[in-house]
């Protein structure tokens, strides 16, 4: 079988030459004016025989997945050429023939299907395969590469912004939406799982004697300093945030209340006394609590009621301390 190289107006292909059993002569050489035209329209265009042999490749072609390799030329050849000099379809598995094999069982499966490839060299194409006349098979790529790195921008801006969209500005915590999305999660899981959870909800001591005293600029520092400093007391696995002004919830997963009321103590313990440095003087603060354990059949309204109204005990009973939620 001959295969001879050319160089039409300025673009250079593999011809076709003597006719495979699965293609007459006619119409194989039929195909290569027409995919010559497209040549220059940077489209990446391949032609493979029955037996998947590359018979035809426009300059495209030969740049991104040859590179040098002689005509004709079999398909899993050309992945093992490219797995073995690092250019071409990018392979993230160490076992090329086992990659290999995975392409070949989906490669003419179906009379066309499109699919996204991308290369060791960064780029993305869509390729689309079509199955011709007596199994010549034709592949054509486009470059999308452009349209891969806006779609990741946009994927960046939109997780950016839902992540804004549950961050407090100020101290970087979780906000009420958030929290109450916790929540709820929490509360369909003991449900589901019977797993205990219990609620903190949290409210700085004297905060507007604070701004008054000191300043809105030492009011913020000192949420900011709660919201560092909470993080020593609480556990990996609990979940806090600020849900408005000076008040904060915190979700403690898989522990009842003797247990969440340890965990509160500690912290209401190490807060005060790490105290805040500010334009040369030392803020010292305290906080008051309501704590309840999350109860089966209980809506989150009901959850949050209950804490908050411990929380006024709390505060009503001089400030500084932790009140337990009526059961």
């Amino acid at each position: 079988m001959s295969m001879n190289q050319q160089r039409t107006s300025g673009t250079s292909s593999a011809e076709i030459g003597d006719a495979s059993p699965a293609l007459s002569l006619d119409d194989a050489k039929g195909l290569v004016p027409m995919l010559r035209a497209l040549a220059s329209s940077g489209l990446v265009i391949g032609l493979y025989d029955a037996s998947d042999t590359l018979r035809y490749a426009n300059d495209a072609f030969e740049s991104l997945f040859l590179r040098g390799l002689a005509f004709p030329v079999k398909f899993a050849d050309i992945l093992r050429h490219e797995h073995a000099h690092g250019f071409g379809v990018k392979v993230d598995s160490g076992d090329v023939e086992r990659f290999i094999a995975d392409v070949l069982q989906r490669r003419r499966s179906v009379p066309e299907r499109g699919f996204e490839v991308d290369t060791a060299d960064g780029r993305w194409l869509w390729m689309t395969e079509i199955t011709l006349d007596d199994g010549w098979f034709l592949s054509v790529g486009t470059d999308i590469t452009q349209l891969k790195h806006h779609e990741r921008s946009l994927r960046q801006a939109r997780d950016a912004a839902l992540q804004e969209s549950l961050t407090d500005a100020l101290t970087g915590m979780s906000n009420r939406r958030h929290m109450m999305g916790q929540i709820d999660q929490a509360l369909i899981q003991l449900q589901n799982t019977e797993q205990p959870f219990c609620l903190a909800l949290i409210d700085l001591d004297h905060f507007k004697h604070i701004n008054d005293r000191l300043g809105h600029d030492c009011g913020d520092a000192v949420l900011q300093h709660f919201a560092v400093y909470s993080q020593y007391g609480l556990r990996p696995q609990d979940c806090i945030g600020r849900i408005g002004g000076e008040e904060f919830l915190v979700l403690m997963h898989g522990i009842d209340l003797l247990q969440a009321l340890d965990v509160v103590e500690r912290l209401r313990t190490q807060v005060p006394a790490a105290p805040l440095a500010h334009a040369g003087t030392a803020v010292s603060y305290t906080f008051s609590v309501g704590l309840a354990e999350a109860r089966l059949d209980e809506p989150a309204s009901t959850l949050i009621r209950r804490v908050d109204r411990a929380l006024y005990a709390a505060k009503r009973a001089g400030r500084n301390r932790t009140q337990l939620a009526d059961n």
